[in-house]
């Protein structure tokens, strides 16, 4: 299952999940492509992360309360 959360940058925000907190999500944009070519933010995904919730329930917590401090 996955989960997508708005942001305002995806891959900005997958970067500090990772550095700041320890958490890895995947950019929106990576599952997408741009509509206009040179304009990242045209990708339907530009604005989102997304979340596998794919551990133990004490993880996910864990690793969405860690999301919840950068978001």
């Amino acid at each position: 299952f996955f989960l997508w959360l708005k942001t305002r940058d995806g891959v900005q925000t997958a970067h500090r999940a990772w550095a700041e907190q320890g958490v890895r999500v995947l950019p929106g944009a990576y599952m997408g492509r741009q509509i206009v070519p040179g304009k990242p933010q045209s990708n339907p995904g530009f604005s989102y992360v997304r979340v596998a919730l794919v551990n133990d329930l004490s993880t996910i917590r864990t690793a969405l309360e860690r999301l919840r401090e950068i978001l």
